[in-house]
Order: C-alpha cells, then structure tokens, then sequence
C-alpha cells in the first residue's frame, strides 16, 4: 500500500519487497535506499512499515505504479464493496492464467505470454493488498497510516533504516 502526503510517498515494506520483480525502470535513487551493506529484513514484525520517499522522481515512480493501491483510494470503501473489487480482480486473474495456458508453448514463452504472467502477479499483489486493508479497517490486523494518526515510518538513507516519528 502507498499512501501520498505532503509532497511525499509512504510505501509499504511488502510492496517494497516485489518491487524489482514488477516494475520497470526504478529510480536510483530508490535503489540505493533499499540496496546497500546493510541488509534490511523484511519479516512479520515491519512488512507493514511504511518507508518514505520524498524525492520528486520517487513520488512520481510510485504514482505510475498501479499494481501498488493507494490508500485514499480504498480507506472510504466498506467490506462489502473491498471484497467486490478483490473478487473481480480475482475472475480478471483467473482469465488470464486461462487465456496463457490457452496459448501455444512457443508463445507461453513469448513476451506476450511473460507479460500475461505479469498483469497476474500485479492483480494477486492488488488482492493481497486490498485483503490487508480490509483486515485494518475491521480491527483485525494493527497498522500504522501515515497522517492518519501518531506512529513511526521507517526512514531508510543509503539502506540504514532508522525510526522516524510522523503524523
């Protein structure tokens, strides 16, 4: 999940993570945050950490990545309608892997069928996202969304991670 304020992008360890699997063209500046000598671990205890970039081409990489949902997008929507939308992104994945195990071997390996493989990942990355803030907005998992209340955002310079307090 991403959450935009104040000039800045808050980024979810967990989408962090798929970051170089599924988006093209990331910014250096973002890479040297999250690659240096000091490995960062993502576990159960930050994969829902935000991490700030306050760069201008990191803001802008991050609102060009659609496969990452954006908090002010989905924080008004009720259960019903989050299961809805994880639903039919659902049925849109299934069509996919059914259209690509349709597809000759040859073009399976094509970059058509890579990039159908893609839009599959993105869309389950989408649902598991989607299925995180639901379990947020019901109570049933804590996390921390930055400018909606007091708590910490990971601030990573040159891949040393340090708390940083926001609001």
């Amino acid at each position: 999940m991403k959450v935009f304020r104040d000039n800045c992008v808050y980024v979810q360890m967990d989408d962090l993570v798929q970051l170089l699997t599924l988006s093209d063209g990331v910014p250096d500046t973002i890479l040297k945050k999250l690659h240096s000598e000091n490995e960062i671990t993502v576990d159960d205890t930050n994969r829902f950490d935000f991490v700030k970039f306050d760069l201008p081409e990191e803001v802008f990489f991050f609102k060009r990545q659609d496969w990452i949902i954006d908090y002010e997008n989905y924080k008004d929507l009720d259960d019903e309608k989050l299961e809805k939308i994880a639903h039919e992104l659902y049925l849109n994945s299934e069509s996919i892997v059914n259209n690509f195990n349709n597809l000759p071997k040859d073009d399976q390996k094509s970059n058509y069928g890579r990039s159908m493989l893609m839009e599959h990942v993105k869309l389950r990355h989408i649902i598991h996202d989607l299925r995180h803030l639901a379990a947020y907005k019901s109570g049933v998992m804590n996390m921390v969304i930055p400018g909606e209340e007091l708590g910490e955002v990971l601030d990573i310079t040159q891949g040393q991670a340090k708390k940083a307090v926001f609001r």
